[in-house]
């Protein structure tokens, strides 16, 4: 088993948040919403519930866990979260150059971002492979573990199944004989009728390849098959699925309902906002409409098949597309998703993703009993321009 400890620092998240997106979507990606993140977490069971004995009444007993966690949250000074895509992105480092990679299954046991301090913090990788006794496939399981808020190991934040071939075998061959079964499988899927379908023009840069390998391995980086990585196309998926989130809370297409959520504690909150002359002068029901829908998008697995054969070279464009397929079932979303450039598909898969209410009843009523702006997460204070 290979095993080797990263320390990423606040800087180098920061960079990776901002994967390859010449769209910058700095909302998804700021400190601010991060802290809204924790905030939500922490609202619910399974989160820290350590840090307060629980007591009869379960409600009494998450919002005193929210309170201590709430103050531990907003007192951190540049709290940041990594995306996952980074950590996904590490296995590159541990996959051999002259591998291609055909397919990769990746489990979520943690948010689709993961907490970080400021400074720096400690992830540990452990990767090991099985050779198939049948194909001359090797499957590779990579492991990471992090810290959480309080500095406890997680076990693990998430694991990884990379299978991948020698470059000795024909990409034909590969395609042929492993993956294009696969390939005609989401050809069916594709005749469904989606809820709901975003397109996204994109490309990686030379700039952006650089970045890619040298933030992840700090050293002269290296390029898997000559090419643009299989991984670092995944890479795409987040900023895209942010874009969908965005459509679904404030475009939400026909077939598609959002969750109805008890406005009250959300129409307490927008009039404090109006007090105090903020909420750029939305009407009250509106604002707090706004405010119930604000996702918070949890991975819980995602999967990606690429056909060998195809090349995807710096500056060459592409089309990311997601489709979010029948309805979701108990906030699980699932989205078919396909990467093509030109008639070429350069990888198919799926992403199952939990969507949850980013600002829960609780969070909204902490926040508006502390008297802090969602928007600013700071003390509310009069606005003197209106």
């Amino acid at each position: 088993m290979e095993e080797k400890t990263y320390n990423i620092t606040q800087n180098h998240h920061i960079l990776d948040s901002l994967f390859f997106n010449h769209d910058r979507n700095p909302p998804h990606h700021s400190s601010l919403y991060t802290t809204l993140i924790l905030l939500s977490l922490a609202s619910e069971k399974g989160f820290h519930d350590e840090v307060c004995p629980k007591e009869i009444d379960e409600r009494i007993w998450l919002e005193k866990k929210l309170e201590i966690i709430g103050h531990d949250v907003l007192e951190h000074d540049g709290l940041v979260i990594a995306p996952g895509v980074l950590l996904q992105s590490l296995a590159d480092n541990h996959i051999p150059p002259n591998m291609i990679i055909t397919k990769v299954d990746t489990r979520f046991a943690y948010p689709l971002l993961v907490p970080v301090d400021k400074g720096s913090k400690e992830l540990r990788v452990e990767v090991s492979e099985e050779k198939s006794p049948d194909s001359p496939a090797v499957t590779y399981n990579v492991r990471f573990y992090t810290s959480d808020l309080y500095g406890q190991q997680i076990q693990p934040v998430r694991s990884m199944e990379v299978i991948a071939f020698p470059d000795e075998v024909s990409p034909e061959e590969i395609f042929e004989k492993y993956v294009k079964e696969i390939f005609d499988k989401s050809k069916k899927h594709k005749s469904d009728q989606p809820v709901h379908s975003l397109t996204h023009d994109t490309y990686i840069s030379a700039d952006d390849d650089e970045c890619y390998w040298s933030s992840i391995q700090n050293k002269i980086p290296f390029r898997r098959n000559r090419s643009i990585s299989q991984l670092e196309l995944l890479a795409k998926i987040p900023r895209i699925l942010s874009k969908e989130s965005d459509e679904l809370e404030k475009n939400a297409p026909e077939g598609y309902k959002p969750p109805e959520r008890d406005l009250d504690p959300f129409l307490r909150y927008a009039e404090k906002e109006k007090e105090y002359g903020m909420g750029n002068g939305k009407n009250i029901e509106k604002r707090a409409i706004e405010l119930s829908r604000k996702m918070r998008l949890t991975y819980a697995r995602q999967t990606a098949v690429f056909d060998p054969r195809l090349k995807l070279d710096v500056d060459q464009h592409f089309d990311l597309r997601v489709d979010l397929s029948k309805k979701p079932r108990k906030g699980m979303h699932l989205f078919i998703t396909e990467a093509v450039s030109g008639k070429d598909i350069l990888f198919t898969g799926e992403a199952k993703i939990i969507a949850s209410p980013l600002l829960t009843d609780k969070v909204i009523r902490y926040l508006d009993k502390i008297n802090y702006s969602v928007d600013e997460l700071d003390l509310f204070r009069y606005n003197r321009s209106v």
